[in-house]
């Protein structure tokens, strides 16, 4: 909502407005999607952080830049909000990285959503110096190199054939057991062995 604000204030944006207003309606219906298919404790959160961020952060931007700035000084007050923001963008992801490490496998990583972000990081990156916009130009430079960075780290942990683990717990090699079935080996805690071997004897 930002970057359509600021390109009407700039005005002569007409693309960049219609990009981010078509981008306003994807992640309207994303969070949407997603609050329908979530728990309530999910929807609670995710509902306080869209009227925190997104409605009282925008007023809180919109209404001192509407009525105490004007011309330059709102499109550059403008701007640097902009600025951090779209740098949030691109650093959001950044913390999945201190998964991956501890972790040892990149599974849990998008490297679509990287890859994509880093053409949409150069494309817009195009764009702002082709205007001599250096608030459209710069946070890209940023989001191309830390978008880089996460594809690095995915391929370096990348395994293939392996799934993330979850939540499942580490099991101690001393109380497992292996049962082979067509050739594949199933884990079998001794717990569950023990509960197995009481169900097989009451039959």
């Amino acid at each position: 909502m930002l970057w359509i604000y600021y390109a009407m204030v700039k005005k002569n944006l007409v693309i960049m407005i219609t990009i981010n207003t078509f981008s306003l309606v994807i992640q309207i219906f994303y969070i949407s999607f997603y609050l329908f298919y979530s728990s309530m404790k999910q929807k609670t959160l995710t509902i306080k952080l869209v009227v925190l961020v997104d409605v009282l952060a925008f007023a809180l931007v919109f209404f001192p830049t509407h009525f105490l700035l004007d011309g330059k000084k709102r499109v550059q007050f403008l701007g640097y909000i902009c600025m951090i923001f779209s740098l949030c963008v691109f650093i959001a992801p950044l913390a999945m990285i201190r998964r991956v490490v501890k972790t040892k496998t990149s599974e849990f990583m998008s490297f679509s959503l990287s890859f994509f972000l880093t053409l949409s990081a150069v494309t817009w990156f195009v764009y702002g110096v082709l205007l001599k916009d250096l608030n459209i130009a710069l946070p890209n430079v940023l989001g191309f190199i830390f978008e880089w960075v996460q594809m690095v780290v995915y391929w370096v942990y990348k395994k293939p054939g392996t799934k993330p683990p979850g939540n499942v717990q580490e099991i101690d090699a001393e109380h497992v057991v292996d049962v082979v079935r067509d050739g594949d080996t199933i884990i079998i805690d001794e717990n569950i062995k023990g509960d197995i071997e009481q169900m097989m004897e009451s039959i």
